[in-house]
């Protein structure tokens, strides 16, 4: 029950009776579920987020960290199409049994918009208690060691460079190959401790705002690829899927 398994499917592996199975819960002192999640079409892992322990919820995390929507009941995901199936991933190794939805543009310069939304109050409040609360963007502190692990800290980087970084390159003269440029946004402490994680000295690659007044977002820069290439190689050490 507690790993997301519902009263009637423990019913039919077990045989113990609906009744039983409330009063071995009720002794044990395990939370109920409320009467909306109990009748819900679409199952997950509830649990899900009640511990980081291993690389896929530390990505998952990161990536919503970066680029998702938390509210008092939901958490959604939402991407461009041709990357739908990250989401599908996801939905995976959460448990979800609902589909991920696609959207088609409202405008012809828009594309197709691949839609991930899980209801649930109980990972909402998991999620917010690992520091993805509300209206994040301009609030958003670095994990503390009990939220994410020092072990699973590169895949929470990389879920939220997948979330919201970029890679540019361009070519320049008398230059056989082209540069690249590495991107993340963030607030402030948040960038100076992933640019720390990255064996990055005090203060090199962040770039500030123009106005702080206006805008609380900062920006981490990487510039040369043999940087570059250190930083991939530590994020994408143990991940099982990337964009």
């Amino acid at each position: 029950y507690t790993e997301g398994l519902y009263p009637r499917a423990i019913r039919a592996q077990t045989g113990v009776s609906l009744s039983q199975l409330y009063r071995i819960l009720h002794r044990a002192s395990v939370p109920l579920r409320s009467q909306a999640e109990s009748h819900r079409r679409h199952q997950m892992d509830f649990t899900f987020f009640q511990r980081v322990d291993s690389h896929e919820k530390a990505q998952v995390l990161g990536f919503i960290a970066a680029d998702g929507c938390v509210t008092r009941n939901t958490v959604s995901i939402k991407i461009a199409s041709c990357d739908h199936a990250y989401l599908e991933w996801m939905k995976e190794v959460i448990g979800y049994t609902g589909p991920v939805r696609v959207y088609p543009p409202q405008r012809p310069t828009e594309q197709p918009m691949s839609h991930l939304t899980l209801c649930s109050p109980k990972m909402v409040a998991d999620i917010t208690r690992l520091g993805c609360t509300p209206r994040k963007s301009l609030t958003l502190e670095w994990p503390t060691p009990e939220q994410v692990p020092l072990q699973f800290l590169p895949s929470y980087m990389l879920g939220y460079w997948e979330g919201d970084g970029s890679l540019s390159s361009s070519m320049r003269r008398n230059r056989p190959s082209p540069e690249y440029t590495w991107t993340i946004a963030g607030t402030e402490s948040f960038c100076i401790e992933y640019a720390a994680m990255l064996g990055m000295p005090p203060g090199v690659g962040i770039v500030r705002p123009s106005d702080t007044r206006r805008n609380l977002i900062h920006c981490l820069r990487l510039n040369g690829n043999r940087q570059i290439k250190r930083a991939m190689d530590l994020l994408y050490a143990n991940a099982t899927y990337t964009l």
